[in-house]
């Protein structure tokens, strides 16, 4: 499901491009997608950094890993460096509508969950670009647990369906939590409703072979119905041997068009 725009170009209905990094001690993934009203939406950009120039590659061994681009460095430094580069790579240039209008990125998501965490934070706050970076926490709430719009801290607050901001330690930037499985509940519902439906995703325009590494991470994880106390939801389990990097990105996209106003 494609719109007539080529990679990189931003469809005339669209109002709000954002993206998500996720990061990995040597490959960093990306995805930018264009969001507009009734949470419509457009991937126009998607990929690794640094870029592994060809459409197929084992993520365990990347054919360009981090530390080949940065070398002498320890790991913190080297995933430093990383962020550096695909930021500017993403957030320093002028992404331009179909009609000429320049459009640049409002808000930029990166995953800083796991051991990764404090260089993450660290860089959120140090860059250039600190004004428009978010640390981001996917949290699977559970059929059995509290969704994160019935947490005491949500309660009359005018945030998202099931994210909230952070409350930061001195020094650290504001984040956001997300329930990964109401997300990816509500990507996969976007992405297969018809062309020219409301709050329809579509992926750029391309040869079907350039969406496929993607459009197998979408795929890398199973939907379980799960019911308790009333509350019936998908819970969403990695298939072995899938890697879901690009999923979580396209999620964490999603995630921060809504906390840039997207209704």
């Amino acid at each position: 499901k494609q719109s007539e725009h080529s990679r990189g170009v931003v469809p005339n209905e669209m109002t709000t491009i954002v993206a998500m990094i996720d990061v990995h001690p040597e490959i960093l993934y990306y995805e930018v997608w264009a969001y507009g009203v009734g949470f419509q939406g457009s991937k126009i950009d998607g990929g690794t950094y640094p870029d592994q120039k060809k459409l197929h590659f084992v993520h365990q061994r990347p054919t360009i890993p981090l530390s080949a681009m940065h070398k002498g460095m320890d790991a913190e430094a080297t995933i430093y460096s990383g962020l550096q580069g695909c930021t500017d790579m993403i957030l320093g240039k002028e992404w331009i509508r179909a009609d000429g209008v320049p459009y640049r990125i409002s808000r930029c998501m990166i995953d800083a969950n796991g051991a990764e965490s404090d260089v993450i934070k660290l860089f959120c706050r140090q860059s250039k670009y600190a004004n428009i970076l978010t640390p981001s926490y996917g949290k699977g709430i559970p059929a059995r647990g509290v969704p994160i719009s019935r947490w005491e801290q949500s309660l009359g607050k005018p945030y998202g369906p099931e994210w909230i901001p952070t409350k930061p330690k001195s020094g650290e930037k504001i984040g956001i939590i997300f329930d990964t499985n109401y997300w990816k509940t509500r990507f996969h519902r976007a992405l297969a409703l018809p062309m020219g439906s409301r709050s329809s995703l579509v992926l750029y325009k391309a040869d079907p072979i350039v969406h496929q590494f993607a459009a197998k991470a979408y795929r890398a994880e199973k939907p379980i119905e799960v019911q308790s106390g009333g509350r019936t939801i998908y819970e969403w389990e990695q298939q072995r041997s899938k890697e879901n990097h690009q999923f979580d990105c396209a999620v964490g996209c999603m995630v921060a068009a809504s906390s840039s106003g997207i209704t």
